[in-house]
């Protein structure tokens, strides 16, 4: 890679773990505002809780960028993410969603340059590695 690429390629993942570090207390501390009863409430049982929005950025994130990116083995179930009705307390909850960020943040810090050009298989479609990470 040329040196400006590789410029590029390196403000491009450090912006992507930034607007993880920054984003990830704003949702804990929505979470933290909610009783364990709100987390999993629904208005109907067509919406999701926001217990369920939390499995489900853990679930995306997961396959996106630590399985697909990172190699780890993908074991999503996307589908239970949206079943489940609780209760998976709010702790369990925001210490999962922290290990899945740190996780992440890890992953795109490691990844190489070359590889965000790079094609790769994720939940049934062709990304680049670039499109993998901007996609969560």
């Amino acid at each position: 890679m040329k040196a400006n690429e590789l410029m590029l390629a390196e403000a491009f993942r450090k912006e992507a773990v930034s607007g993880f570090e920054k984003y990830l207390p704003r949702i804990v501390d929505c979470l933290e505002l909610l009783s364990e009863e709100e987390i999993w409430w629904r208005p109907n049982e067509a919406s999701n809780s926001a217990g369920n929005l939390v499995l489900h950025l853990c679930g995306n994130v997961r396959q996106w960028i630590i399985s697909g990116l990172g190699g780890e083995p993908d074991t999503r179930e996307r589908d239970k993410e949206f079943a489940e009705r609780g209760p998976i307390s709010r702790r369990l909850l925001i210490g999962r969603l922290k290990k899945t960020v740190e996780e992440a943040c890890q992953t795109i810090s490691r990844f190489p340059a070359e590889a965000l050009s790079r094609e790769f298989d994720i939940q049934g479609y062709r990304a680049s590695g670039l499109v993998a990470i901007a996609h969560v």
